[in-house]
Order: structure tokens, then sequence, then C-alpha cells
């Protein structure tokens, strides 16, 4: 035994074990949640429909949701890489970490045990970064995000046993064995970087795309109706194969007649189960829910249209100038105003989520859109709205003030000193509120609410779709 080489298991000094196995496998479960916590936030700040419920479920719904607020902010990506993606990478390598140590037990090398409290311990000194930002920058709290603190808490309590390693370990990982275990980890590390970074950029690419169809298609009424076709067409192969059971035929035929039944509703169900055919019957249900909707009167005077003040289709939008999805929106329905050939209009009405002025909401979702949403009633009033319109969705400020919404103003013509009367009288503020009151009545909680000829559309990627809809009820040519 007087020449035993030095291993990571019998340092000089150090005794084994010092993070039992029952520290060692909560550790593990920890990262494992964190991990998933860190996935279903990657997915989510993506637009992932599954996970936004799963996070809905969790955090509440609409824009009124933390989780949203926090997602949507500036500060949920670091060059362009979600933070959820990087936490992912972290926990799913710290986790490989730990198992890649284990090869001969539950107990933690002192070495790696010090090591993988340096790395929580700084997840932990960066988590109170990101809270004070939610506290103060968003002025919102994600549920799963304060889930991932404690996580991080939570492991540096169980390693707290090695932190008398801390010093050396660097040390630790001179030998043999420690060096082939952080090639070992590199290695993986450097694997699960490229496995996430591209998952992270597929995603984002994804987004991009639906972001660009943010209206819908057209088209999508006559696919929906195949998709309910295929619907029926299941439903009667099941009512053949129940007949056929019952029928007094011959028994050969009836054999025939399942089989053929049976293989139909096979074939139909995988049709079914094609996600491109899932869609589509959620644009059907939704078609489905805009011919039942309820029409409203809602209160167009002294509002300036995009397009034709003629057109037989009027879309009003219930937006918010400081919603990441408004904006996109904004773009899209500007560009398809151009070349709908007179058919639509566009109003917008102002739905600002700031408790400000929309004392309904539990928090302030966009600080400073109370002000926004103020002056654009004001540059309506001097004529130059939709330059206001456009000028702030190209470039949306931060929690905005008066000055910086005058200057806004003056930048499109407007006249300052107006502009300023305007934006302080009580007559612009009971304006605002009546436009909020009529929203909340005509059942909008989120940005951007769109009502067709004043029947509410269940999103506004059903737009095109809707429009369709309502010229064919019109009358109208396709």
């Amino acid at each position: 035994m007087a020449n035993e080489p030095q291993t990571p298991e019998n340092e000089p000094g150090q005794a084994p074990g010092i993070i039992t196995r029952q520290r060692t496998m909560l550790l593990m479960l920890l990262l494992i949640v964190g991990g998933g916590l860190s996935a279903l936030l990657m997915l989510d700040h993506h637009g992932v429909s599954f996970a936004q419920t799963a996070v809905d479920q969790a955090c509440g719904e609409g824009d009124d949701s933390g989780c949203s607020a926090v997602a949507q902010s500036a500060y949920s990506a670091v060059g362009g890489i979600s933070l959820a993606a990087i936490g992912l990478f972290f926990y799913s390598s710290i986790l490989l970490l730990t198992c890649i140590s284990l090869p001969g037990g539950w107990e933690l090398r002192p070495g790696t045990a010090a090591l993988l409290l340096g790395l929580l311990a700084l997840a932990v000194v960066l988590d109170v970064i990101l809270l004070g930002l939610q506290a103060f920058a968003i002025e919102a709290f994600c549920k799963l995000c304060l889930a991932t603190y404690a996580v991080n808490i939570a492991g540096v309590a169980l390693l707290l046993p090695a932190k008398p390693h801390l010093p050396s370990v660097a040390e630790s990982f001179h030998a043999p064995a420690g060096k082939m275990i952080l090639t070992a980890w590199a290695l993986a590390s450097l694997m699960l970087f490229v496995s996430i970074g591209t998952a992270e950029y597929s995603l984002a690419a994804q987004k991009s795309q639906q972001d660009s169809n943010i209206l819908g298609s057209p088209a999508a009424a006559a696919a929906s109706e195949s998709a309910a076709a295929a619907g029926e067409a299941d439903t009667s192969a099941e009512q053949a194969a129940s007949s056929a059971e019952t029928d007094s035929l011959d028994p050969e035929q009836v054999k025939a007649r399942l089989a053929q039944a049976r293989t139909e509703i096979t074939r139909l169900r995988q049709t079914l189960d094609d996600p491109k055919l899932y869609q589509e019957y959620q644009l059907k249900k939704a078609a489905e829910e805009f011919e039942q909707a309820p029409t409203r009167q809602l209160n167009l005077a002294n509002l300036s249209p995009k397009g034709t003040a003629s057109a037989p289709i009027k879309i009003v939008e219930y937006s918010d100038f400081l919603c990441p999805y408004c904006q996109a929106f904004a773009k899209a329905i500007t560009a398809y105003v151009a070349t709908s050939r007179e058919r639509v209009s566009v109003y917008f009405k102002n739905y600002p989520l700031d408790q400000t002025c929309n004392p309904g909401l539990r928090r302030s979702v966009h600080p400073g859109a109370c002000n926004l949403a103020r002056g654009a009633i004001c540059a309506q009033k001097q004529g130059r709205f939709w330059a206001y319109h456009d000028k702030v969705f190209a470039a949306p400020p931060k929690n905005p003030s008066v000055d910086t919404v005058a200057v806004i103003a003056e930048g499109v013509g407007a006249n300052k000193a107006t502009f300023f009367a305007c934006m302080g009288s009580g007559e612009t503020s009971q304006e605002l509120s009546n436009q909020i009151q009529e929203a909340k009545n005509s059942g909008v909680s989120s940005t951007p609410s769109i009502f067709l000829n004043g029947r509410k559309l269940p999103h506004a990627n059903a737009l095109l779709q809707g429009i369709e809809s309502e010229s064919k009820r019109l009358g109208l040519a396709p």
C-alpha cells in the first residue's frame, strides 16, 4: 500500500465521502428539475404552443402573466441566445460532471464536490442580479425562474460540506484520474453545447417564420375543411365497422368490411396526427368561434383608419405600443392593407397594459404604455396618428416619460406646445379611459385583440382566414 498512486479518491488530507450518497442523489434530482424548468422556459421563449400552455398554467394566462412579461423583456436573452437555453446547458453540463465523477459509487470526491459548489454559488450570484432586474427593471416575477433560483440555492446547501476544499480545486484535478474526468466533461459539454445551440437556432428560425406569417393564411379555411372532412370520414368508417359487426351478411363479407373499415380508420387517424393537419384543425375551431362571436358596436368616431374608410371590412385592433407581438402585427397589417384593394380598413384603439391608466390589471406589464396611449390620442387630434404609430412601433421606448413621447410626436410633425397641453388634459384621459372600458366590455384581456366588423377573432393569426369568411358573408369576390 506504500506505493499506492495518488488518485482523486485518496488524495492526502481529504476524507472520502464528504458528500454522502443521499446528498448526491438529491443533487442530481435538483439538477434534473432545474434542466427541465429551463427547457420549458426555452420552448416558451420561442413560442412553442404546448410550452406556452404549461407556463400559462403555472404563472397565469395572458399579457398580465409575470412569466410572459419576463419572457418578452429585453433581459430574456443575451447576444440572441435565450437565458433559458444557457440555463439548460448549465444544469445539463454539471449533471454530466456529477455522473462522470461517480464511476465507483455515489459519494462525490472532494475536488468534484468543491467545483460543483463553486459553479452553483456563482449561479446564485447571477440569480440575485436577475432577481433585481425582475424587481426593478421588468417589475414582474416569473415563478418558474424563481424556482430555478431555489434549485441553485438548494444545490449550494447540499454541497456546503465541500467548502473547505474550494482552495484546492485545481490541485485536486492534477492527478491522472482528475485530468481524465475534466477531459471527459469538456468533450461531453462541447457536444451538449452544440446540441442545445442547434435546438436554439432551430426554434428561433421557426418563431421567425411564424412571426412572418402572423396574419395567418387565407387558404386555411379550405384546408381546415379537408381536416374536418377527414374527421367525418373517420366517424363514418367507425359507423361502418359497427354496422358490419351487426349486419346479417356472409361472415366473409363482414370480415372484409371490418378489415377495410379498420384500415381506413388507421389511415385517417395517422393523417390527423400530422402537425400540419392539427394546426388546420385549430384554425377550424378558430373559424367556428369567430362565426359564433357576438357583434359588438365599437365606437370609431374621431379615429382615422389606415385604408379606405368606406371599406366593407373594418378591422379594429386593441393594442399596446410596448407589446412585442403588437409590434409584429402592426408591421404585418400595414403591408397587408397596401395589397387589400380597398377591401379592409384598420382602426387602432388603445389598451395599454399599464396600471397607471388601466387599474383593473393585477400589475403593470408595460410601464409607460399609458403615456404612449395618451400620445396616440393627441397625435390623432393633430392628424399625425399613423406617422406617430409607425415611429413608436419602429423603436418602442422603454418606460417612456411624457417628455419622451413629446419628442416622438414632434418628430412626426406635431406641434409641441399643443401636444403637451393635450397630454395633460382631462379630456384626453377620459377618452383613453373610454377606450379601455370599451375593450373590457368587449372581452379584451390581452393584446393585440382583433375585431372584424365587430366580431372578435380568437387570435391574430386567424385574421386572413376571418377576412375570407367575412368576404363570403358579404358576397365579395374571393
